[in-house]
C-alpha cells in the first residue's frame, strides 16, 4: 500500500470514527433521557403505595366502624323484638281482663240485691274499667311512641350508613379509575 492509500484510509478511518462517536454520544444522551424517566416512573410508583397504604388504613377503619354499626343495630333489633313480645303480653293481659270484666258485669247481672247495692256496685267497676282503660290507652300510647322513635331511629342510621357506604364505594371506583389510569 502507498503512502497516499494510506492516508485515504486514515481519513476514511478518521470520518467513520467521528461517525461512532456522534453515534456513542447519541446513545449516551438517550440512556440518560431513559434514566430519568425510569427514576420518575420509581417516584410514581412510590407515591401510589403510600396512597394504596392509605387507602388501606380508611379502609380498615370503615370495617371497624361498620362492624360497630351492625352490633348496634342486632342489639336494636333484639330490644324491638323483645319490645313486640311486650306489646304482645300487655294485649294478651288485656284481652284477659275484659274478659274479666265481662264476667263480672254477667255476675252482677245474676246477683239479686237491692237496687242501691246493684247501683254501687255497678259505679265501682265501671270507675275501675275507666281507669284502667285510661291507663291501657295511656301504656298503649307511650308503647306506640317508643315504637316509632326506635323504628324512626334505626331508619335514620341505616340511612346514614347507607349514605356513608355509597360515599365510600364512589371514592373507591374514583380510586380504581386513577389507578388503571
Amino acid at each position: 500500500m502507498t503512502r497516499d492509500e494510506m492516508d485515504e484510509v486514515i481519513r476514511h478511518f478518521d470520518v467513520v470514527m467521528e461517525a461512532v462517536r456522534g453515534d456513542v454520544r447519541a446513545v449516551g444522551e438517550r440512556h440518560a433521557m431513559l434514566n430519568s424517566k425510569v427514576d420518575h416512573v420509581g417516584e410514581e410508583v412510590a407515591a401510589l403505595a403510600s396512597r394504596a397504604e392509605r387507602v388501606e388504613v380508611v379502609v380498615t377503619d370503615l370495617i371497624s366502624r361498620t362492624e360497630r354499626v351492625e352490633v348496634a343495630v342486632t342489639d336494636l333489633a333484639s330490644r324491638t323484638e323483645r319490645l313486640e313480645v311486650a306489646v304482645t303480653d300487655l294485649a294478651s293481659r288485656t284481652e284477659r281482663v275484659e274478659v274479666t270484666v265481662t264476667d263480672l258485669v254477667s255476675r252482677t247481672e245474676r246477683v239479686e240485691v237491692t237496687v242501691t247495692d246493684l247501683v254501687s256496685r255497678t259505679e265501682r267497676v265501671e270507675q275501675e274499667l275507666t281507669r284502667f282503660r285510661g291507663e291501657t290507652q295511656h301504656s298503649f300510647a307511650e308503647m306506640r311512641a317508643m315504637m316509632k322513635l326506635s323504628y324512626a331511629e334505626i331508619e335514620n342510621r341505616v340511612t346514614r350508613l347507607e349514605g356513608a357506604l355509597t360515599e365510600v364505594l364512589g371514592r373507591l371506583e374514583r380510586l380504581e379509575r386513577s389507578t388503571v389510569s
